[in-house]
């Protein structure tokens, strides 16, 4: 089994990968989402926050101090793991909120746009 530090190397290497463009936003979250144990809960806050949860750890990711051409990617991915605890069942699967016209909360469209552009 590995530890939690290898697996939280892990994930951020898969982001890294991402961002790079080495590797697509749905392919990066269904990477994590195995290597975790299943994604419950994502959560984002522009340029805040970033973590994804499993049943019973919180991984950060990388969310500040980005090029301008890999945020877009990064709201991508906050998006796809939230999508992904949905598909996993979890009733209290976070909170995404990118932009005024972007948030689980209150602007699901711009959510909406936002996974359509990444779509596979």
């Amino acid at each position: 089994m590995e530890s939690n530090q290898d697996i939280k190397q892990t994930v951020w290497n898969i982001q890294h990968e991402c961002l790079e463009g080495r590797i697509d936003v749905v392919r990066a979250i269904d990477l994590i989402d195995d290597v975790i144990g299943d994604i419950t809960r994502g959560e984002y806050k522009d340029g805040l926050k970033f973590k994804i949860h499993n049943h019973g750890r919180m991984f950060a990711l990388v969310c500040r101090g980005l090029r301008a051409r890999t945020i877009p990617l990064v709201h991508a991915m906050a998006v796809y793991a939230q999508t992904k605890a949905i598909e996993h069942g979890n009733r209290l699967s976070g909170e995404i909120h990118i932009s005024r016209d972007a948030s689980t909360k209150h602007h699901r469209g711009g959510i909406s746009r936002i996974a359509e552009s990444y779509a596979g």
